[in-house]
């Protein structure tokens, strides 16, 4: 398999990598957050943050893979830091750079890929943010924008993070000095000023994290605690259920029609369990809001716990994908095809009469 040719700025690329102290490190839910976010909006089963080292790609952040890292002479990651835009794979079988690759020839049957560059603000392409699927599919160009805005939030977080340890750093630094009031003063404010600064950059990431929330175009929703409180609410969502309050509300109060419904008992369950659920075509009974009648809709949707930055489920994000008028288009065939056998039944009967 043709491998990705070395850039000139490698070795400095190498050194930015290891200087933002990321190898081998352990899971963090904000870097575990943003490759949730980046499935709910490609729909891919696998998406990861993957850091390019010298001879393999290993994984910050992943889901629906279970490896911690491959080769690098095999990864497709490092194909997609030869540019800066989203590199895109629709089909790999197809494809004669990856047509023979191990990825796609075995587990985990890579068809799909759309990998972004994450560029530091030195420059250097340390990664990507990617996006797989063991289908071929397409993405929109807004998919691909939101992919590009994810890549840059991922790097802020990492340059964020590594401000961070420093500040750790001087704050034990500071411990020490014991000796010299004047200087341990000094440094208490340059600490202060850092540390303001850094929450301010950390309020921004938030904010642009929520943008990205509203401009997916399927319904979203995030539950927070065991009232289920909707704290956020894109635009798609609210949609369902025009002219009503919604944020801040719990559940049962902003629809109350979901009492009896399965829906409370599933969300407590993700939250409480830390596992996801998924449903097809499911059933939920919503009122309308012009007739105030409860009528059937049918949605995929995904139920995703949502980590705090201990590790611990603090809430749920639902993604759903409205399909009734495709259930409700088989439901009618269903029945069309129905009536057509009952009649062939009923036409010996009728020749027999008519006889």
């Amino acid at each position: 398999m043709p491998q990705a040719p070395l850039s000139k700025t490698e070795e400095g690329r190498l050194q930015e990598l290891i200087s933002l102290d990321l190898l081998d490190t352990e899971a963090e839910a904000d870097f575990d957050n943003l490759v949730e976010l980046a499935s709910l909006i490609t729909g891919c089963p696998i998406s990861l943050i993957s850091l390019i080292d010298r001879d393999r790609q290993w994984f910050k952040a992943k889901v629906g893979m279970q490896e911690s890292e491959t080769a690098r002479d095999i990864s497709f990651c490092t194909h997609a830091i030869e540019g800066e835009d989203v590199y895109v794979v629709n089909d790999a079988s197809l494809d004669p750079l990856f047509k023979e690759n191990p990825l796609v020839q075995s587990d985990p049957s890579i068809r799909f890929y759309a990998g972004q560059p994450l560029i530091t603000s030195n420059g250097f392409k340390i990664g990507t943010i990617c996006a797989i699927d063991r289908v071929p599919r397409k993405l929109s160009p807004q998919q691909l924008d939101q992919m590009a805005l994810l890549a840059k939030q991922a790097v802020r977080m990492m340059e964020l993070r590594l401000s961070n340890r420093k500040l750790q750093q001087t704050q034990a630094r500071l411990a020490e000095m014991t000796k010299s009031a004047t200087v341990a003063r000094e440094d208490a404010v340059t600490l202060r000023h850092d540390l303001e600064s850094a929450d301010r950059s950390l309020s921004l990431e938030r904010e642009k994290i929520k943008k990205v929330f509203e401009a997916t175009p399927a319904p979203l929703v995030l539950f927070q605690g065991e009232d289920l409180i909707l704290e956020l609410v894109n635009p798609a969502y609210q949609a369902i259920f025009p002219g009503r309050q919604l944020v801040g509300l719990p559940l049962l109060e902003a629809q109350p029609e979901m009492k009896g419904q399965d829906s409370e008992r599933i969300l407590l369950n993700v939250l409480r369990t830390g596992v996801p659920y998924h449903a097809v075509e499911h059933r939920t009974r919503i009122r309308d809001a012009q007739s105030g009648e409860l009528k059937d809709r049918y949605y995929n949707f995904s139920y995703v716990p949502v980590l705090d930055h201990e590790g611990k489920t603090y809430g749920v994000l639902n993604h759903a994908v409205d399909v009734t008028s495709t259930v409700l288009t088989k439901q009618a065939l269903e029945e069309s095809e129905e009536r057509v056998r009952r009649y062939a039944e009923a036409m010996p009967q009728m020749a027999f009469i008519a006889n």
